[in-house]
């Protein structure tokens, strides 16, 4: 599975990379919007994790415009997306179009728990 992570934290870049790496998952993470646009031109990618508050950050794009450019790139295949944000999320709600939400800080068996439940709701998934 190949991941593409877009946060201007590298914190939170270290930390996807690493523990999601050791779960066998190919990561490759971007730090600016542009960036992230690249990866998308040269891989075709199953999840974008994606920092929801990117223009609280010096950056003229947020994380949903940001989502929109990199799906934009990607071609036929474009990737599930799941934002990520410090802000309290809500409960999910099963029938709303907006990506699911991960609350920062998170672990990364939350994230792994976050891919499953997307993966078995997709048609694709039931195959």
């Amino acid at each position: 599975m190949l991941i593409l992570v877009l946060d201007d934290e590298e914190s939170i870049r270290m930390l996807l990379d690493e523990g999601l790496t050791a779960f066998g998952l190919h990561v490759d993470c971007a730090s600016t919007p542009a960036g992230a646009v690249e990866f998308v031109g040269r891989s075709s990618y199953d999840i974008l994790l994606c920092d929801l508050n990117l223009s609280a950050n010096g950056f003229s794009t947020g994380g949903r415009e940001a989502a929109q450019q990199i799906l934009a790139a990607a071609g036929a295949k474009k990737p599930a997306v799941i934002f990520m944000t410090g802000d309290l999320v809500d409960a999910p709600d099963p029938h709303s179009p907006e990506p699911p939400r991960l609350q920062k800080p998170f672990r990364i068996s939350e994230v792994l728990a976050m891919f499953r439940d997307l993966f078995s709701k997709s048609p694709a998934a039931k195959r």
